[in-house]
């Protein structure tokens, strides 16, 4: 982003070869995602230019990309509540209906990983991100003295 921010064109490069090792421990990848929208408030607060398009011709690219989805879970707390306060019409209470299908898809699919159907996976996985983009919010506030918190490594533990 700096280089696009001092006015270099930023090229694709088809033959790059880029490696993202990824571990299958729900924890490590749990505190590296939180690493990493973290980040992205990080990002909001040490480089608000970049979201001007006077100053940056990518500023819509990164806010569509990257910054509105970190609205996502506090939209959707705004929308339950609203529709949970809204006049009881019949497509208000279709709506409610629908919602808390979709939440209880998600319930189950999270307390229940074990049952592969995408009716629940998709759901889980979905509210399982909003609750990381809120929990990393929380955790931007928290350590914003200290960021080096964020990527202590879990301690290991040892059976002799």
């Amino acid at each position: 982003m700096q280089i696009a921010y001092a006015g270099h064109r930023v090229l694709y490069a088809s033959s790059a070869i880029a490696f993202d090792p990824q571990t299958l421990d729900p924890k490590v990848e749990k505190k590296r995602k939180l690493r990493t929208l973290v980040g992205n408030f990080q990002m909001i607060e040490r480089y608000p230019e970049w979201m001007t398009p006077v100053k940056c011709r990518l500023w819509w690219q990164l806010i569509s990309h990257k910054y509105l989805r970190l609205l996502v879970p506090w939209l959707l707390i705004a929308i339950a509540f609203l529709s949970v306060m809204a006049p009881k019409t019949s497509f208000i209470r279709l709506l409610i209906i629908a919602q808390s299908a979709a939440y209880g898809c998600a319930a189950i699919g999270l307390l229940l990983p074990h049952l592969r159907n995408r009716m629940l996976t998709v759901p889980a996985g979905f509210v399982l991100l909003q609750f990381s983009c809120l929990t990393a919010f929380f955790a931007y506030l928290k350590h914003r003295k200290n960021y080096l918190a964020l990527w202590q490594k879990p301690a290991i533990s040892r059976s002799t």
